[in-house]
């Protein structure tokens, strides 16, 4: 019975290495807009290389009638851009980039919009940049 006991202990300590969990990442808008908290969830799996934006929350600072909290669920594939010693980038290069620094988990998320100039059915290209704080947490808060 201890053997067969021992035995399986062996077995599942090493059917669990090699299998590390996806970091999930909480970031929080350093500029959010319109008097609101907005929080952002990715999902980074780094040895097999799936990288997924998971969804945001939005939340009124001030509240006082229902619910001020808006939940956008996206679980969307972000393919790799470039992985370096400090830097982590995903999206899709120039169009909409999320580049992470490793070292203190803040994020920058360029992406653009067309506008229309006037209603002459001309656009014009418009840059946009975020600016977030990141943190490691253990689940996704829905």
């Amino acid at each position: 019975m201890t053997k067969r006991f021992l035995w399986i202990l062996v077995m599942v300590s090493w059917c669990n290495v090699g299998f590390a969990k996806p970091s999930i990442l909480e970031c929080v808008d350093l500029e959010p807009t319109d008097n609101t908290t907005r929080l952002e969830y990715y999902s980074l799996d780094l040895d097999k290389k799936i990288y997924k934006y998971m969804g945001s929350i939005t939340t009124a600072k001030q509240c006082e009638l229902g619910n001020c909290e808006e939940i956008t669920k996206a679980n969307r594939n972000l393919p790799l851009i470039y992985d370096e010693p400090n830097y982590l980038s995903i999206g899709i290069d120039d169009q909409d980039q999320h580049t992470f620094n490793k070292s203190d988990l803040s994020l920058t998320w360029a992406s653009y919009y067309w506008s229309e100039i006037g209603s002459t059915n001309t656009f014009k290209q418009v840059n946009t940049i975020f600016y977030y704080q990141c943190r490691k947490t253990n689940k996704l808060p829905y």
